[in-house]
């Protein structure tokens, strides 16, 4: 009881002089409120150890704080699952990139970079860019020979064989990502379309 009454005493102290050092303004009445919420919680301790029991209050605010800290914590493991999410979704676009290009440069014998647009979920293939250049060890076909007004006789078998390893990419696409032909875009070195 009496380590009651010095709390009690100490903070209508502490309380007063509070009031007393702040300056006259806006926040003087929220001072005034919460220290008089203090105040009335210190004061009603032992009414509320009666009821309660010993301790028991305490026990409530902190169960009330940890559910508070635990709220806040569900919180961040919820953004940083979608941040993993995030990296999960980057490098599947990534590789999938990569086998792309991959199945061009092997249908082609040339070397390929893809740009593939994803759906909204960003795990589903929409369309996609291939553009293939020529490599040093590979044969390379004429940059606009499929444009050309009078084509050769040679620059006719490379059509033929870059219209065909065209065919054969977006067939390959579309058998394996489900990506219909005309989603597909075929670039050669020169930027002529296939």
């Amino acid at each position: 009881m009496r380590e009651w009454l010095k709390l009690l005493l100490y903070s209508i102290c502490i309380i007063t002089l509070l009031l007393h050092l702040l300056p006259d303004g806006k926040f003087v009445k929220y001072v005034r409120f919460y220290a008089g919420l203090l105040f009335f919680l210190i004061a009603l301790e032992p009414l509320l150890g009666l009821f309660l029991g010993n301790g028991e209050l305490t026990k409530l605010l902190q169960l009330r704080f940890l559910k508070e800290e635990y709220r806040d914590l569900s919180g961040t493991v919820e953004g940083l699952g979608e941040l993993k999410n995030t990296r999960i979704r980057e490098a599947y676009q990534k590789e999938i990139n990569r086998q792309i290009a991959e199945i061009a440069a092997s249908c082609t014998g040339k070397e390929a970079s893809a740009r593939i647009t994803f759906s909204a979920d960003g795990y589903t293939p929409e369309s996609a860019e291939i553009r293939l250049s020529a490599s040093e060890s590979s044969q390379s076909f004429p940059a606009g020979a499929i444009f050309s007004d009078t084509p050769s006789a040679a620059a006719k078998t490379d059509d033929s064989k870059l219209s065909f390893a065209a065919a054969t990419i977006r067939q390959e696409l579309f058998s394996v990502y489900a990506l219909p032909s005309e989603a597909v875009l075929i670039f050669d070195t020169g930027g002529a379309s296939l």
